[in-house]
């Protein structure tokens, strides 16, 4: 459970050099039970920490969170989304960050530029 002395702990964490980011995985972060305090804790940190690194781990396709007015309001706070459900036939151990050939590591800015460019 996240609970004030996992936030604590957190915020501890984030505030030293050697950590980089946080990553946002476990259970589901978009799913509607968790969102809420998964994004508020996402906009904290971005302002607190505007240099550390946020990726998210989700089941969650890509066009569904883009499509989504709520989930997709996460894409401000975040740099990186490893999109879609782990499907053990197609699991590949050769691929960086994600476990089956389904899922997508996106980087959130590059995708965000190019979609500003075509609008």
């Amino acid at each position: 459970m996240f609970d004030e002395k996992a936030k604590a702990e957190l915020e501890k964490d984030l505030s030293e050099d050697w950590c980089a980011g946080i990553t946002w995985l476990g259970g589901e972060p978009l799913h509607p039970a968790n969102f809420p305090e998964v994004l508020a804790l996402a906009k904290e940190i971005r302002r607190k920490y505007p240099d550390k690194t946020q990726w998210i781990y989700t089941g969650y396709c890509w066009d569904d969170i883009v499509s989504d007015e709520k989930m997709s309001e996460i894409l401000k706070y975040v740099d990186v989304i490893c999109d879609g459900p782990f499907v053990e036939s197609l699991k590949d151990p050769d691929l960086k960050w994600v476990g089956s050939s389904n899922q997508h590591v996106i980087k959130i800015k590059d995708r965000i530029d190019c979609i500003s460019k075509l609008v």
